[in-house]
């Protein structure tokens, strides 16, 4: 068993709207939970530090780091981020190895490896599957989906990993390692509010979506069924009222939707939260 810390940066401190964070949006990182979840079922034991949610400096973020002592860390980032994201691996213990993945990382993986010395492994594309093979140790060279340096400082970008096809067989993400009561967007109507990814990918080729190079060009949905028991999960352990689905494609498939919308009728879901597509 091993350790991974998971870090959400604090993004607040850059993108504060006017100048406020008080102004400033905070929502879940649903990508780092999943990937809390998926650990956690392969019996590692791992902790989401929040930086953003509770508004770290360096040094608290620090503290947190040096207490647990991760054997792994992640971290994902868009490049407007790049420059937090080297503050944070200079805050890391020199045995932890480093991994790094999203959009940044996916769509720029020479020029992370290049420039950014202490990032050990870059995960490109969806992460749960490449992530658990670093973990149980697998050597890079046979893990799909990774870029990494190799002995002699040559960058190695494997192949592709393959798209998770049955999103059905994730477990649902680890909120609770998140503080889900920090969570707010000035578009809720109720709270608790949370957010809920029912599918990944898209077909289509909108010139100003880049999550093809995450998500891939097929859009992959969850069942109804499966998505309404995360509906229940959420209402009865978190008490949330509000959903908001952060889908590439929410309603691609008409027939899912309807069914969705006839099981939330059914099971009464439908009286106790409201919902959205964003």
């Amino acid at each position: 068993m091993v350790k991974m810390l998971l870090i959400q940066p604090n993004y607040r401190s850059i993108y504060s709207y006017a100048g406020s964070k008080t102004a400033t949006p905070i929502y879940p990182p649903l990508g780092l939970a999943y990937i809390a979840a998926v650990v956690r079922e392969k019996g590692h034991e791992v902790k989401i530090l929040e930086a953003n949610a509770f508004d770290l400096t360096h040094e608290q973020i620090k503290e947190v780091i040096l207490k647990y002592n991760p054997d792994f860390v992640a971290m994902t980032g868009a490049s407007s981020m790049m420059d937090e994201i080297t503050k944070l691996c200079a805050l890391l213990p020199e045995k932890a190895k480093v991994i790094f993945g999203g959009i940044h990382a996916s769509s720029m993986p020479d020029d992370v490896l290049k420039n950014y010395p202490r990032i050990d492994i870059l995960v490109r594309g969806e992460g749960e599957e490449s992530i658990i093979g670093i973990l149980e140790g697998k050597p890079l060279k046979d893990i799909l989906g990774v870029s990494f340096r190799d002995k002699k400082g040559k960058i190695i970008h494997n192949k592709d990993a393959p798209f998770i096809e049955n999103l059905d067989a994730l477990p649902f993400p680890a909120r609770d390692l998140l503080p889900m009561h920090k969570y707010f967007s000035f578009e809720a109507r109720r709270y608790p509010i949370d957010y809920i990814v029912s599918g990944r990918g898209c077909p289509y080729h909108c010139i100003f979506c880049a999550d093809f190079i995450t998500s891939g060009r097929k859009m992959r949905a969850r069942s109804a069924e499966n998505i309404i028991s995360e509906i229940k999960h959420l209402v009865e352990k978190f008490g949330v009222q509000e959903i908001d689905f952060q889908d590439d494609n929410f309603t691609l498939y008409p027939d899912r939707v309807r069914e969705f919308c006839d099981l939330m009728i059914k099971t009464g879901l439908n009286k106790k939260v409201i919902w959205k597509v964003a």
